[in-house]
């Protein structure tokens, strides 16, 4: 799963990069061309708290280094993916459905 650096040390970046390319989690703006001063656009209090809930991910790694799941399939994301893809439901500027996430990770 993580490339082995040394003992007791493993390299989660390039599993966490392909994480993300593969989940595409970035903001997928709804007009194709933005200002880039409306990215930080008036929200309600209690969404913008739910997003950096979702945010405060470090991605150390824990969650699917110690996941049976994620040994078995290789294709797993783990609770570290599964929240990202949270995070970008949750925020109104971006423009995918519960369509586009449930075909996400069939690539």
């Amino acid at each position: 799963m993580f490339e082995l650096i040394a003992d007791l040390s493993v390299d989660t970046g390039k599993w966490m990069r392909g994480m993300s390319e593969r989940l595409e989690t970035w903001l997928h703006m709804k007009e194709p061309e933005v200002d880039l001063g409306r990215l930080e656009e008036r929200m309600e209090p209690e969404l913008a708290e739910k997003i950096y809930e979702l945010d405060r991910c470090i991605e150390c790694g824990c969650c699917v280094a110690g996941c049976g799941t994620a040994r078995m399939r290789e294709n797993f994301v783990g609770a570290v993916g599964l929240n990202k893809i949270a995070r970008f439901r949750v925020d109104p500027r971006d423009r995918r459905n519960d369509d586009d996430y449930y075909r996400i990770d069939r690539r």
